[in-house]
C-alpha cells in the first residue's frame, strides 16, 4: 500500500488519452502565461527606459539649476564686494574732496609766495583784486582840494 497514491502503468495506459489532454491543456495554460508575463516585461521595459530619460532629464536639469544657483551666488558675492569697495571708494572720495578745499582755502601759493616758478602757474591772479567804487575817479564834489605848494628854487 506504499504505492497507492501512485499511477501504475495499467491506470495510466488506461487513461492516457485523458492525461495527454490534461498536460496539453496545462501546458497551453502556462505557455498563455509565458506570453503574458513577457507582454507585461516589454511595457515594463518600456517604461524602465521612458523613466531612466526623465530621470537623466531632471538630473541634467538639477545640475543646470545647481550651476545656476551657484551662478547666483557668485554673483552675488561680486554685487557685495563690489557694494563694499563702491562704499570705501566714496568714503576715500570724501576725505580727498576735504583735504582739496582745505589746500584751495589755506594754501593759496604761486610764484609770489613760494619758489614755484612762473611758469608753473596755471592760474594766474588777477593784478588788482580790488572792488570797484562806485564814486567818480579824481576829486569828489563838495571837498576841499588838497594840493601840494610849489616851491621856489
Amino acid at each position: 500500500m506504499a504505492y497507492s497514491n501512485r499511477l501504475n502503468k495499467d491506470t495510466y495506459i488506461k487513461h492516457k488519452e485523458w492525461f495527454d489532454k490534461s498536460l496539453i491543456e496545462l501546458l497551453e495554460r502556462q505557455s498563455a502565461q509565458i506570453s503574458k508575463f513577457k507582454e507585461s516585461e516589454e511595457i515594463y521595459k518600456a517604461t524602465i527606459y521612458k523613466l531612466r530619460a526623465k530621470v537623466k532629464t531632471l538630473s541634467i536639469r538639477l545640475k543646470s539649476q545647481d550651476n545656476v544657483n551657484r551662478l547666483f551666488d557668485n554673483a552675488y558675492s561680486q554685487i557685495e564686494k563690489l557694494l563694499a569697495e563702491n562704499d570705501k571708494l566714496r568714503e576715500e572720495n570724501k576725505l580727498m574732496k576735504e583735504e582739496l578745499s582745505f589746500f584751495k582755502l589755506n594754501h593759496k601759493k604761486d610764484n609770489t609766495n613760494s619758489s614755484i616758478p612762473s611758469s608753473y602757474v596755471m592760474f594766474k591772479a588777477n593784478a588788482n583784486s580790488r572792488n570797484k567804487s562806485i564814486r567818480n575817479v579824481g576829486g569828489q564834489t563838495g571837498h576841499e582840494l588838497h594840493k601840494s605848494k610849489l616851491l621856489k628854487i
